[in-house]
């Protein structure tokens, strides 16, 4: 029972200081230059420290916003920004329609990282059954999860 309480607290402690707000004078100068580097045009830059193992910044490009995730070093790890529905590319509106026909698109973001590329993560609905899917470019679902 002990070690029942132990891990519910955890996952409670955990969750609610996975990612804190911080100025941005406390974000690290490798950080910090990596960011502007990569998005010079960013504007209104938020900060936060995700679980003490990087971080986040919220901004604006051309009035989109976007997030992108640092590791402490300063390497960029993703960058992700919502888009409207008709901007996903036809080969993954194909398997949307495929594999989760009759299900609604709550939410499309596109992600990129250094490692995946380019990928897209929908988050879908139909009555009470929800689901999250990455589907890459080319339209190959890589990840999905219900989240009934």
């Amino acid at each position: 029972m002990k070690s029942v309480l132990l891990l519910l607290s955890t996952i409670l402690f955990s969750t609610t200081v996975s990612a804190q707000k911080i100025s941005e004078s406390k974000v690290p100068t490798a950080v910090l230059i990596s960011f502007k580097d990569k998005f010079h045009d960013a504007t209104k830059a938020s900060w936060r420290i995700e679980n003490n193992s990087g971080y986040e910044a919220e901004f604006l490009i051309d009035r989109t916003k976007q997030s992108a995730k640092f590791a402490k070093s300063g390497k960029w790890l993703k960058t992700k920004n919502e888009i409207k529905v008709e901007e996903l590319p036809i080969e993954v509106s194909q398997t949307i329609a495929k594999e989760f026909a009759g299900y609604k698109i709550e939410k499309a973001e596109k992600a990129e990282t250094a490692s995946s590329g380019i990928v897209y993560e929908i988050k879908l609905k139909k009555g009470n059954e929800i689901y999250e899917a990455i589907i890459n470019a080319s339209g190959k679902t890589l990840k999905k999860n219900s989240k009934k």
